[in-house]
């Protein structure tokens, strides 16, 4: 609906809204991709980026994606407001009750500061508003070669090298280490980070063929969009519109899961599972596969846990039911996403 209302193709839209459910579910819902290798668990963090040329309305597209996830960040930015004035005014009496007679009052902790979304940022930044949000964030970038250029995008090594890696490693998520200049070394419970971005098709090409083997640009999920008109003058399609905004919102809001707790592919969904890994496996083989498409396909056995997870938990948060088990019809879905959108696009 939005897509015709814009004059865009619809993947412009939908692969960013991927990208935004899986940030927006709590990083700690974990899934076990194999029948019995319990060591082996994949997490909802999706990378994505459209591809498309100046004026094909690609900013806008990412935005009707983004928009919910706004829309929790704002409420969570008056509640933290509110908590800091609440943590002030018990710091004030606290301080009040060292200088005077009588019990101490018990010193109040720093309020975590909520956040899902944040843009032009640092690593150093980040490492601070991730300590506070251990399910994980997603950076949003209106054009992505500035993201890329920000670390050494064109390089192996060299100035950037050490932030480039740090964006690499918030892929896989897990404990992190931040050396900072003043507060010296600050342990990351999770180093979890979603990005969804527009690129340029002249700056996209300049950064394939200067790839570098880290694997940087091959965890993205790569669509290329284009303008397909002055879009439908028409009112929206509110349903729609509602639904998908009070979804990502509600996901974004489910509360942690218990310790231990993981999802599993039922028996039919593991052979979509095993088709996948069999059809990267294949391509990956064929002579005319570069080699910087076979490092995307690398990645394919670790994305299909991950979409199929992000699936799972808005189909079961639509649904008001939250199960463990990820259905043949789930699994079906991220498996016709992969291959007949990835294979086309990239």
């Amino acid at each position: 609906d939005k897509a015709a209302r814009l004059g865009v193709e619809p993947q412009m839209i939908a692969i960013p809204a991927i990208a935004v459910a899986a940030a927006a579910a709590q990083d700690g819902h974990k899934v076990q991709p194999k029948r019995h290798d319990d060591e082996w668990t994949e997490r909802p963090c999706v990378w994505a980026a459209v591809i498309a040329d100046p004026g094909e309305k690609k900013s806008p597209a990412i935005k009707a994606a983004i928009k919910p996830l706004e829309c929790v960040e704002a409420e969570w930015h008056k509640e933290n407001i509110e908590f800091e004035k609440e943590h002030e005014r018990a710091r004030i009496e606290y301080e009040k009750s060292t200088r005077h007679k009588g019990p101490t009052l018990e010193k109040p902790e720093k309020p975590a500061y909520r956040r899902k979304l944040v843009g032009d940022t640092t690593i150093e930044a980040v490492s601070g508003i991730l300590i506070d949000n251990p399910s994980g964030i997603l950076c949003y970038r209106d054009e992505l070669t500035g993201w890329m250029g920000g670390h050494g995008a064109y390089k192996a090594k060299g100035a950037g090298a050490g932030d480039r890696s740090s964006w690499l490693e918030s892929y896989n998520g897990g404990p992190h280490l931040v050396d900072r200049v003043k507060a010296g070394r600050l342990l990351v419970p999770n180093w979890s980070i979603g990005i969804v971005g527009g690129i340029q098709p002249g700056p996209a090409r300049r950064v394939l063929s200067n790839i570098t083997d880290d694997g940087l640009v091959q965890r993205f999920i790569i669509v290329f969009g284009r303008k397909t008109g002055a879009g439908e003058d028409r009112a929206p399609n509110y349903t729609a519109q509602n639904t998908y905004s009070d979804t990502i919102i509600r996901v974004a809001k489910l509360p942690p899961p218990e310790s231990g707790t993981r999802f599993y592919f039922d028996n039919a969904a593991h052979e979509y599972r095993a088709m996948v890994d069999d059809v990267a496996d294949g391509v990956a083989k064929l002579p005319s596969t570069s080699h910087a498409f076979k490092g995307h396909l690398s990645k394919w056995s670790g994305l299909f846990p991950r979409l199929a997870l992000t699936f799972h938990i808005v189909k079961c948060v639509h649904e008001n039911k939250l199960t463990v088990q990820i259905s043949k019809e789930t699994a079906e879905q991220t498996a016709r996403l992969m291959l007949d959108l990835s294979l086309i696009h990239i």
